[in-house]
């Protein structure tokens, strides 16, 4: 059986609320339930209303974003410590959760719901980008935010430039420098695994976006990767080098023409001597468990794409595709000589 003062001390915490006195932002909410002679105890029923209230005092997107995501993370800490409520409350929370991620979405993509001024989708998506780059969007919060019936049909012009940042911040990635954690928010996007709620922990809507990217399959090249003597470019170094894919692949312990300083031997194998030791072994074996943990992200984000769909699937292939045909000239090259 609910116990609605319980529950009315739990939603308090989590949407940040005080309805007796009430505060500025919900006072025209208090009011109105006044006027029904009704209780001023707060249920799940009313979540909504206390949201739509607190945002519509927000004229700011940036404050309005700033609410539901302080919302969020209280919902989210409250899971983890769900030892400290009772199993009523914590049937309750995914629901209050789930509407703390639709308002937001609502927040910028249907303002005049609010009665607010609308928002370009240029606007969104800046911010979007500056709460990423300032580390105060999680994951978890942008992967729900995407999924939302709210931006169903927005989706590539807020969230495409987010994707497009992330994914050319992984140029240059080597075994020096991996970019974990853009390769992890790239992994959790694109990860086909469910969670406790059985629901798909990735987003469906970002992967299909994600393929669609110009940084997923760049144009043709121009004249600088033009193979010498030809008027043909080299298709297959410039994907390799200039696309989300290449970046995600390029990680290996061969890299010493391309990264010098940077590269696995001078990191790993420059100070040790000539002949093989014991030392050697190890920093092989380190090496390879090195190889093997700047990779394995980057199989999750291949297998999901696989498994996301003919649409992805099509797209991995045809990278793969372009990248073989396209390497054919360099390939007879190294035959002639040897390597």
């Amino acid at each position: 059986q609910r116990d609605f003062a319980k529950e009315h001390i739990f939603l308090s915490k989590l949407l940040n609320v005080s309805l007796e006195p009430p505060t500025a932002d919900v006072k025209d909410f208090v009011d109105g339930m006044k006027s029904k002679g009704a209780s001023l105890n707060l249920r799940t029923e009313l979540v909504s209303d206390v949201l739509e209230a607190k945002l519509s005092a927000r004229h700011l997107l940036a404050e309005r974003l700033k609410y539901c995501l302080e919302c969020w993370k209280r919902c989210r800490d409250a899971r983890n410590d769900s030892h400290r409520y009772s199993p009523l409350l914590m049937q309750q929370l995914p629901e209050v959760q789930k509407m703390t991620v639709d308002y937001a979405a609502l927040s910028f993509a249907t303002a005049e719901m609010f009665n607010l001024d609308p928002v370009p989708d240029d606007q969104a998506a800046a911010m979007l980008r500056a709460l990423l780059e300032k580390r105060e969007l999680p994951t978890a919060f942008l992967i729900r935010l995407a999924d939302t019936e709210a931006v169903e049909d927005r989706v590539a012009d807020i969230f495409g430039p987010l994707l497009v940042e992330v994914c050319q911040r992984l140029k240059g990635r080597n075994l020096a420098q991996p970019r974990s954690e853009d390769v992890g928010l790239l992994a959790a996007i694109c990860s086909r695994d469910r969670g406790q709620d059985g629901n798909m922990m990735g987003s469906p809507a970002l992967q299909k976006l994600l393929v669609t990217l110009p940084v997923f399959r760049p144009p043709q090249p121009g004249p600088a990767f033009q193979q010498p003597g030809s008027q043909q470019p080299i298709r297959g170094i410039h994907l390799q080098t200039e696309s989300l894919l290449g970046w995600l692949l390029a990680p290996t312990s061969i890299d010493s023409a391309l990264y010098k300083e940077q590269s696995a031997r001078q990191t790993h194998f420059q100070s040790l001597p000539a002949f093989p030791t014991q030392l050697g072994s190890r920093m092989e074996l380190l090496t390879g468990a090195v190889i093997s943990e700047v990779q394995d992200p980057t199989k999750k984000v291949l297998d999901a794409l696989l498994r996301s769909g003919p649409a992805a699937q099509e797209q991995v292939l045809l990278w793969f595709g372009a990248v073989i045909t396209g390497s054919e000239a360099r390939t007879k090259e190294a035959n002639i000589l040897g390597q």
